[in-house]
């Protein structure tokens, strides 16, 4: 299944197609596929991990079908647990129960979302103080779909971070969209950036 060209052992998997079989208690490991480092150095020293560029080529691009299944008790860093979402990614039937996202510029599954995400639920323990989260990613972008989903945040974002979102913190590009996704979540935090 593997596509790329990059030589990280965590790219390998980028692109395959994974199904679950049971439920996953990750004992409160970090599940970070590809980290802002890994971004950072697929695409030159000198490129922000935002780069754009970095998605299509870097980011995760295969398909994860959960079958109604829950990856739980994780943490994830910078950029989620799947880096950024290409244009070919789908993230499907699945559950993740997150514990605490531990870096800058993402969600629970990643930064840039271009790819889909359908019937998935996230739980979020809460808001990390850290500017430019949203709970699913930070930006939705072009291509990115977003459908039949739900979110949880289970404590106020008491942070004070202008950036924060219970969806993702920004949409961008008319193709992208939001179809029947909820968010529950106590105080006032916005849906959408």
């Amino acid at each position: 299944f593997y596509k790329g060209n990059y030589d990280s052992t965590a790219a390998n998997y980028r692109d395959g197609y994974f199904l679950l079989a049971n439920n996953i208690d990750m004992q409160g490991a970090s599940f970070t596929m590809l980290d802002g480092i890994q971004l950072k150095k697929s695409s030159g020293a000198n490129t922000d991990v935002n780069d754009q560029a970095c998605i299509d080529t870097y980011g995760w691009s295969g398909v994860l079908d959960g079958r109604g299944y829950t990856v739980h008790n994780f943490t994830t860093g910078i950029a989620g647990m799947f880096g950024s979402l290409a244009t070919d990614a789908l993230i499907q039937n699945t559950g993740f129960v997150c514990n605490e996202i531990t870096g800058n510029h993402g969600g629970v599954l990643g930064n840039f979302i271009k790819g889909r995400i359908d019937n998935c639920f996230i739980e979020l323990s809460a808001m990390p103080n850290f500017s430019v989260i949203g709970l699913f990613g930070k930006y939705l972008h072009t291509t990115g779909r977003i459908s039949n989903s739900l979110g949880s945040i289970l404590t106020e974002d008491t942070t004070g971070q202008s950036q924060h979102s219970a969806i993702v913190q920004m949409i961008n590009g008319a193709q992208t969209m939001l179809d029947n996704v909820y968010t529950v979540r106590p105080g006032s935090l916005q849906a959408v950036g």
